[in-house]
């Protein structure tokens, strides 16, 4: 069924484009005899018309074939000056070759202001068409990232905002009351801001370094509350008042390592944020599980992030450490 339909669009394709050739010969012929005589009407003679008008159907073919070849060639040359020039010159290139074909090899008469003007026509319709069609394109692909971006920030939410995740911090929260109810206060407060904290970036692209910070720490107590402090998280380094990053990166790059890792009191785990001037990098020893069949969307997610913004994401693992490396966006 595809092929079917393929084959009657590439039909349909051909003889639309030989039906806008015969009526461009149409109306440059129309064109010509207006500024050779004043008029085509009423004094015209249709049989030297019709045969005008076969007679520079040839040309006319072979200069939209390679014009078109030529803009297809370079429609992703950019600037677009540089584009404009380059086509012109190659146009004019082919235009002179074909002339001279005519001239000195077929030897037929030829008209050169005529030809220079069909070129010129030509270059012009097909550089507006390819210059919105690749507008569109760009338009499409945006609204197509857009999308995938929308869809990604909603799955990273709902990864967030699970039940699983709610259902362990309700549990770990009972076990605390039952043991130090001051303990079980303070983690009710770290677990409401951090979740304010989700609620209030999820439909922002960046935020600043230092508001991330701020509630970096209340996420560090739930994991630590979680793994019954079996978890250590050093944060050293110093970075810049103005650097900017993705949302959530530092809690997503956490939350990685706990997801891939065993953490218990027999095999503790010390995690290292070290932020630098240029961004931060997040390290842990490797300890995976026996069974870890549980997909990667966090790094994903970061990684196609950062990518929109121009920036490339380091991931390495040489089978003991495991790292990541962030760079700061708006430096």
């Amino acid at each position: 069924m595809v092929s079917i339909v393929n084959h009657r669009i590439t039909w349909r394709s051909s003889l639309s484009f030989i039906g806008c050739l015969i009526l461009f010969s149409v109306f440059f012929q129309i064109c010509y005899d207006r500024m050779l005589q004043g008029g085509i009407l009423p004094d015209v003679n249709w049989l030297k018309f019709t045969h005008s008008i076969l007679y520079n159907l040839i040309p006319i073919i072979g200069i939209s074939l390679t014009t078109g070849a030529i803009v297809w060639k370079t429609r992703l040359m950019s600037p677009l000056v540089l584009k404009l020039g380059v086509d012109l010159f190659l146009s004019l290139s082919i235009v002179l070759m074909i002339n001279v074909l005519f001239a000195f090899i077929i030897r037929l008469p030829v008209n050169w202001g005529g030809t220079v003007f069909c070129m010129v026509l030509i270059l012009v319709i097909l550089e507006m068409l390819t210059y919105f069609r690749r507008l569109q394109l760009t338009l499409h692909r945006d609204e197509l990232q857009q999308r995938e971006l929308l869809h990604k920030r909603y799955e990273l939410i709902k990864m967030k905002v699970n039940p699983h995740f709610l259902f362990n911090a309700f549990n770990q929260l009972y076990a605390i009351l039952n043991i130090a109810p001051e303990r079980g206060q303070h983690y009710v407060l770290s677990l409401s801001r951090y979740y304010r904290y989700l609620m209030n970036v999820a439909e922002r692209t960046t935020v600043p370094l230092s508001e991330e910070k701020q509630y970096l720490g209340d996420y560090i107590d739930l994991m630590r509350q979680r793994f019954s402090d079996s978890v250590r998280v050093d944060v050293k380094g110093e970075s810049p008042d103005s650097a900017e990053i993705v949302p959530l990166s530092t809690q997503i790059l956490l939350e990685n390592v706990a997801k891939h890792n065993i953490i218990n009191e027999k095999r503790p785990m010390t995690i290292t944020i070290a932020f630098m001037p240029e961004g931060f990098r997040v390290s842990n020893p490797v300890c995976p599980r026996v069974s870890d069949s549980r997909n990667g969307f966090g790094l994903d997610f970061l990684v196609s992030e950062y990518k929109l913004f121009g920036k490339q994401v380091v991931i390495e693992n040489d089978n003991h450490i495991f790292s990541v490396f962030l760079p700061y966006i708006g430096l």
